[in-house]
């Protein structure tokens, strides 16, 4: 492997692991707002429940049930709901910069990478108990 390539995986490892870092630091530094509530009473439901209580509107299932599993093996908490759109949102990073360097170079990649996972945005919809975080990752991904 070449020394340009360590030195960019380097980068990128870094990139990923403080943005990891910063989201789970400020994880508890709000309260439960806006319409995390709705969150954490559907997250709180057995599978079918969420299934069908969600039809009945505008949210599509993926997230709840997502924040249903990793409660159920890591305890009920907002900090915990919360976790499942950190991880969404440093996977969007992820698919910004596989989308970066495929399509222009691996330095582009990487910048647009950071300007996601850094901007004030980026750290917004990680710390929601919201579907935000990962309708970007499913339209990065897309």
């Amino acid at each position: 492997m070449r020394k340009s390539n360590l030195f960019h995986f380097f980068l990128l490892g870094l990139l990923f692991t403080s943005a990891a870092f910063f989201r789970l630091h400020q994880l508890k530094a709000t309260d439960i707002g806006t319409d995390e509530s709705f969150s954490l009473y559907i997250a709180q439901l057995p599978t079918a429940d969420i299934i069908q209580t969600l039809q009945k509107g505008d949210n599509p299932p993926l997230w709840e049930l997502l924040a249903s599993i990793l409660t159920d093996l890591l305890g009920f908490s907002l900090y915990n709901l919360r976790i499942v759109s950190i991880l969404a949102s440093i996977l969007t990073g992820l698919g910004i910069w596989l989308l970066g360097s495929r399509f222009l170079d691996k330095t582009s990649g990487l910048l647009a990478a950071s300007f996601f996972l850094f901007s004030n945005f980026g750290f917004f919809i990680a710390h929601e108990a919201r579907v935000y975080s990962l309708l970007g990752l499913l339209i990065v991904l897309s």
